[in-house]
């Protein structure tokens, strides 16, 4: 494959619950690539009550072995453009981490104008508001998921292209590292945190409120390794610099 120009391999619906397929795979391609091509896995699973899910056992084995078994892994499910699904997505995270080769898959981004369906596959424009899609954006930075953009590119938005694009956003998911899940203050929220491999002044911290009501998020600075007293706070996704906070 390696000698076809292949750079990419999704092993999808993976049934085998104790990860050997997958080794299996992992060795065929670093033995004719010399570990050149990426490989993406999708663990499948059948749920009696919900018809196909996630096998987060699978997943769970691909995170603890990193990139000796992938480097990319499917640990939610398909991702819709609605809130219900974006927000069923985002705490399903917090068992996993990233690691430089080896980065959980949030699956593909779906902004922009989206297949419709049938008849004649028109498209339609992504149900997901403008918060909501800087949010998304915001979580697959700091949690380091591949950046797979799922819309139709030449009739996409502006405001969605300048996301895409966003320097520090593309910064945050490249150069980032020892991202993880953090306390907040409700379980209607939830919180990341992430640190720049560039500089050692630079974390990054992400925070969404789940529920459909207004809600306060708290983290202490402290907690995340951050001087309260002499920091400012920066919203990468808006590009907005605001006064320096307090410590929390």
């Amino acid at each position: 494959l390696w000698g076809w120009g292949v750079g990419f391999i999704k092993l999808d619906w993976a049934w085998d619950t104790d990860g050997l397929e997958v080794r299996a795979v992992r060795e065929a391609i670093v033995s004719e690539s010399g570990n050149e091509i990426v490989l993406s896995v999708n663990g499948i699973c059948q749920d009696p009550n919900d018809g196909w899910c996630v096998n987060a056992n699978l997943s769970a084995i691909a995170a603890r072995n990193g990139s000796e078994w992938a480097d990319m892994w499917r640990i939610g499910a398909d991702l819709w453009d609605r809130w219900s699904s974006l927000s069923a997505t985002i705490p399903n995270r917090g068992a996993y981490h990233s690691e430089p080769g080896n980065r959980p898959d949030n699956d593909m981004i779906p902004f922009g104008p989206l297949v419709g369906g049938s008849p004649g596959y028109t498209l339609r424009p992504s149900n997901l508001t403008a918060p909501e899609r800087r949010s998304l954006m915001g979580f697959w930075a700091v949690s380091q998921s591949p950046l797979m953009f799922g819309g139709y590119l030449p009739q996409t938005r502006a405001d969605d292209l300048a996301l895409l694009t966003n320097p520090e956003v593309l910064d945050l998911n490249s150069n980032g590292f020892l991202s993880r899940p953090i306390n907040t203050s409700s379980p209607q929220t939830a919180a990341w945190r992430s640190e720049s491999s560039m500089t050692s002044r630079n974390f990054y911290l992400f925070g969404i409120n789940l529920s459909e009501l207004p809600l306060e998020l708290t983290v202490k600075l402290e907690s995340v390794g951050v001087d309260g007293t002499d920091c400012m706070l920066r919203d990468v996704c808006l590009l907005y610099t605001s006064p320096s906070p307090r410590d929390s």
